[in-house]
């Protein structure tokens, strides 16, 4: 239970570091699902590479680890 709890409290920092990266931006998120980010796509400039690597950058206490992600786009949601 230690460890699920640990596993899972490292992956919420994670997801919220990218959610506070993705957010300085001009991301705007509709809903963080688990491992999910579904946002608003409010322009041309805006893309889902962008917006992946910006999830995806680490904070400093987590450097090294292999992070990964990958994204679309889609009209509505869908798991």
């Amino acid at each position: 239970k230690l460890l699920e709890n640990w596993n899972q409290g490292t992956a919420f920092d994670l997801m919220a570091n990218g959610f506070v990266n993705a957010e300085r931006h001009g991301y705007r998120a509709a809903a963080l699902i688990h491992d999910e980010f579904l946002g608003y796509k409010d322009g041309p400039h805006q893309s889902v590479e962008e917006l992946t690597s910006l999830l995806t950058e680490l904070p400093p206490w987590a450097k090294g680890l292999p992070l990964t992600a990958e994204g679309g786009e889609i009209l509505f949601y869908q798991k």
